[in-house]
């Protein structure tokens, strides 16, 4: 029953942090068409770095995520 309630609370944190990158993406490109009225992707890129970290988090140096 531990390990359950240990799964269900991952579960719920990892879609809470997941949700709320993809939210914020999403609200980078809302900014971007609203000021300028051109749909621009490359805001995604902006993400790139942070995504480049969490790799170089996870696999070289071993965080548990």
């Amino acid at each position: 029953m531990v390990l359950a309630a240990w799964i269900t609370r991952q579960l719920v944190f990892n879609g809470a942090v997941t949700g709320l990158v993809i939210g914020m993406l999403a609200m980078g490109i809302v900014l971007i068409y609203r000021s300028t009225r051109v749909i621009n992707f490359a805001v995604g890129n902006l993400g790139l770095p942070a995504a480049g970290l969490f790799a170089l988090m996870q696999i070289d140096w071993g965080f548990p995520f």
